[in-house]
């Protein structure tokens, strides 16, 4: 840290990102510009984050075996309302590459790009034309189209980084209390900011600034950061701060000057201009708060300021007294004082803190070894600003294991932004049988650097790290803006929570524990992470604790509340809030991996015969994870808690909520397991990757989920009056003599079905499921009953067939289905033969919809069609009368079996 002529100067950066829901996407094949979120956000009003990212402009490329292309050179991406829109579409095409940059804002740009692919480039800046009041921003991504596309594309997603590094200056008056001098700062200014600088970008990733030296008048300008906040700093410790401005990263001396005037008992004695030249390492993304104390040293010009003095000669017979430092520079501490009676420290300051943190961690003489404070307390006395300063914890990779007690007093603005591989991190890294309770946390900054070793990172919550033994947390609240987080695609940021991260322990009791923080916080890791808690392995108990910060994680087993819950744990009275999402959706994610996710436990323990329960918990939030499919899926009891976690086999363990034992799915990995499960009555079967045959099912109801990675097979089983229910799977069609012939209900939800299936029995439900078909029908031979809700139908045109046998009578409802026709079909979306009624509802329709031979509604009307909402772009057509879905739209269309219309309202 370089010495300058106005006290030292403390530097403090931090990083933090911002995350928001996904907007619905279009039902286009166009590209679209979505789920934008700013990394790296200051949260000031000026820079730019999702909420007020307006507009962006995008350069974009294609590439095939025929060569690459520019599709998109500075396209404007504007925000209406949720969405970004763009004007001429651009299409996708199937079996190529595309690659996009993206730089905001595209309104009054202080940058141009030089490209030639999308993949690499060079972006110039002028600072001086933006006048350190532009923000920019930069994203990249890319997308590789399969052969064929049978439905619209995800949107193109960009995370945006800032690309600036932003600057304020703030000011303390160090002049000791009672001494009536008041000071005024004003005119602040940089006289030497870099003017301009390149960002070479290479293959989407942004490099380092290139700048020229500053030194030099031609490549600085001015910027004026203005007068402090506040008018005038009174005596001991008033403060004030200016406006931030953005500055071109550089690793760079800058001269700052500024005007110093000083008011004594309210007159004005001195007024004195002040130059100094500050040394900053400035990095893309960070916020820098430049500090300097100003006092009698180093305000006076010519050393005008002289105190006015007197002298002891002695004191006789009389203890040293050394005064404790106020303030926290994070470096300096001070012992605080010890009651040998009570065993009792009593913390009044920062520095008073840190000697706690020196005393465990051993980086204080005062001892052959580290002290644990066990059987001691150490008490809060005040409250603490630690003023986003490098934070040790106490028990960095050491042990605390004594009581800390805040009655009540608050510790704010705690940062720890690891520079290298970083574990066991908070308030405390590492506890052993130790309590704490009684204290406020207020904006929290954790930020790990962890590499892909799941045993040798994370464990970081606000609170404690690594909790070991018993420990018990009572009356804690978590307050302000807080981020806990670990790069959620490296293994290695596991077990993080917004209070404790967890590995090892015993047990850990938490009483009345609330985490109720500002917008735009969160807990972000790989796995094993939670709004409240990571994953302590030792059962929790938990009783009035609640939380409303948002949860994020790459593969899964991620809670609302706690990420993974030993088994024989409990909570009561526990409600959460929070958004909870988990990221990760590529195509070798397992059904385990989506399904450990829930507003309360993201996964529990069944390793032995206990119970984990759950009494009268809430969840309020949005769960939010998709299987490998890009497909929404429904989560397991009732979204509270997520699936089981163990490895080999399954225990015993129960999961009882509000006094009700929850049916867990058996998870089958082989077809002779599924066989098995089928023959013995297993109720609930969750399938795990790989291919399946449904054997007859002979007298259980039963319910089978999986991902879409998942194939299963249905060869016209017999099921006996039993209900089957399929959610998640692809069913794999065999031809007409595939089907399901059964007395009962079928239900599909989620399903992906290729190839013809012919259904049978009493009713079949598609809820939400996809059609791949390929010159083929859903044949409804058979069945009396069959609804398609929500569905979308991929195809050359056929769709379902409506067919009966003999007098059997198939009752068909299409509500809210989509129908995806390639261009020249001839077949109707929905043909009917022999004996049916037919109702559908908000129907969009394919390519074909007229009554000639082979379409949409066939000639054959020997049952009853019901219409309503019909929205397709198409006419229909009876008895050479035409329809137009104009017309239509709102009212109800009914056609009997001779072919008689009605329209009504």
């Amino acid at each position: 840290m370089k010495k300058i002529l106005f006290a030292a100067v403390a530097l403090v950066a931090f990083a933090a990102c911002t995350h928001d829901d996904v907007v619905s996407r279009p039902e286009s094949a166009a590209i679209v510009f979505d789920n934008v979120f700013v990394d790296n956000t200051t949260r000031a009003a000026q820079d730019l984050s999702k909420a007020n990212l307006a507009d962006f402009g995008v350069y974009g490329s294609v590439e095939n075996t025929s060569g690459l292309g520019m599709i998109f050179e500075n396209t404007t991406v504007t925000k209406s309302g949720n969405a970004y829109t763009y004007s001429p579409a651009q299409y996708w095409v199937g079996n190529a590459t595309y690659n996009f940059n993206a730089l905001a804002p595209a309104t009054n740009q202080k940058w141009a790009y030089d490209t030639d692919n999308a993949k690499s480039g060079t972006i110039t800046f002028d600072n001086a034309a933006a006048a350190g009041e532009q923000d920019l921003l930069f994203a990249s991504a890319n997308k590789t189209t399969p052969s064929t596309i049978t439905s619209a594309p995800a949107p193109v997603a960009f995370t945006f980084n800032h690309m600036l590094s932003r600057v304020k200056f703030s000011f303390t008056n160090g002049f000791a209390e009672g001494s009536n001098m008041v000071l005024k700062v004003t005119d602040v200014k940089i006289t030497n900011a870099h003017k301009s600088g390149e960002l070479a970008v290479v293959d989407g990733e942004a490099q380092e600034w290139v700048v020229a030296d500053n030194a030099d008048a031609a490549n600085a300008f001015e910027r004026a950061f203005g007068n402090l906040s506040v008018e005038k700093l009174a005596e001991n410790g008033g403060n004030g701060e200016t406006a931030h401005y953005y500055l071109i990263p550089a690793n760079a001396e800058y001269t700052v000057t500024f005007n110093v005037e000083i008011f004594q008992a309210g007159v004005s004695v001195h007024s004195y201009a002040r130059q100094a030249v500050v040394s900053l390492d400035m990095a893309k993304g960070c916020s820098y708060n430049v500090k300097a104390t100003l006092n009698e040293k180093n305000t006076s010009a010519d050393g005008e300021l002289y105190p006015i003095e007197f002298t002891v000669d002695a004191v006789e017979e009389w203890a040293d007294y050394v005064t404790t430092p106020l303030g926290w520079d994070g470096v300096t501490v001070s012992e605080p004082a010890y009651d040998a009676t009570t065993q009792t420290y009593n913390v009044a300051s920062a520095t008073d803190l840190a000697w706690i943190a020196g005393a465990v961690n051993g980086a204080i003489t005062r001892a052959a070894e580290p002290d644990t404070f066990k059987g001691k307390t150490i008490v809060l006395s005040s409250d603490i600003d630690l003023q986003n300063y490098q934070w040790a914890p106490i028990g960095y990779w050491k042990t605390f294991e004594g009581t800390f007690d805040g009655q009540g007093h608050t510790i704010s603005n705690l940062t720890h932004v690891a520079t290298e591989a970083d574990c066991y991190i908070g308030l405390f890294g590492c506890t052993d049988n130790a309590t704490i309770k009684n204290v406020n946390l207020h904006n929290v900054n954790i930020k790990l650097t962890v590499g892909d070793n799941s045993w040798a990172g994370g464990h970081a919550g606000a609170l404690v790290g690594y909790p070991d033994g018993t420990t018990v947390i009572e009356n804690v609240n978590v307050t302000g803006f807080v981020r806990v987080e670990g790069d959620v695609t490296k293994t290695g940021a596991q077990r993080i929570g917004g209070v404790i991260g967890g590995f090892a322990c015993n047990s850990v009791e938490m009483n009345n524990v609330k985490v109720d923080v500002e917008a735009g916080s969160y807990v972000k890791g790989h796995m094993f992470i939670g709004g409240v808690a990571g994953s302590p392995l030792g059962t929790m108990k938990m009783t009035g604790v609640e939380s409303n910060i948002d949860v994020f994680s790459q593969e899964g087993i991620v809670g609302g509340i706690i990420g993974y819950a030993q088994s024989g744990s409990e909570f009561t009275n526990v409600k959460s809030s929070g958004n909870v999402t988990r990221l990760h959706t590529a195509a070798d994610a397992t059904a385990n991996q989506w399904l450990r996710i829930g507003g309360i436990i993201g996964s529990w323990g069944c390793a032995d015969n206990t119970e984990t329960t759950l009494t009268n918990c809430e969840y309020t939030g949005t769960l939010k994870a998709v299987n490998n499919a890009q497909e929404s899926f429904v989560f397991l009891n009732n979204g509270l808690v997520g699936g089981r976690y163990f490895e080999g086999t399954p225990g015993t363990g129960k999961l009882v909520i509000d006094g009700v034992e929850q049916e867990q799915p058996t998870v089958i990995s082989t077809p002779e397991a599924l066989n098995e499960a089928i023959k013995t009555g297993v109720s609930e079967i969750l399938l795990a990757k790989g291919e399946y045959t449904l054997p007859a099912i002979t007298g259980a109801d039963v319910t089978i989920m999986g991902a879409s990675d998942v194939v299963l097979t249905i060869e016209k089983p017999a099921l006996h009056g039993s209900n089957l229910t399929l959610n998640g799977v692809t069913i794999k069609g065999s031809g007409f003599a595939t089907g399901v012939q059964h007395v009962n209900t079928v239900t599909y939800n989620n399903v992906t079905v290729k190839g013809d299936m012919c259904l049978y029995g009493e009713k079949v439900v598609f809820n939400n499921s996809t059609f791949e078909l390929n010159n083929q029908y859903i044949w409804t031979y058979g069945c009396k009953n069959v609804e398609f809700n929500g569905c979308t139908f991929n195809t050359n045109g056929k769709a379902i067939l409506v067919y009966n046998e003999g007098a059997c009578s198939s009752n068909v409802k299409v509500n809210g289905c989509t129908f995806n026709a390639t261009a020249g079909a001839k077949a109707g979306a929905i043909a009917n033969q022999n004996c049916a009624a037919i109702e559908i509802d908000n129907y969009t329709g394919m390519n074909h919809c007229v009554t000639t031979a082979n379409n949409t509604w066939s000639n054959n009307f020997s049952g009853e069609w019901r219409i309503k909402n019909y929205v397709s772009g198409h006419p229909i057509t009876v008895n050479g009368v035409e329809y137009t879905s104009i017309a239509l739209d709102g009212k109800t269309m009914t056609i009997d079996a001779n072919k008689n219309v009605t329209v009504n309202e």
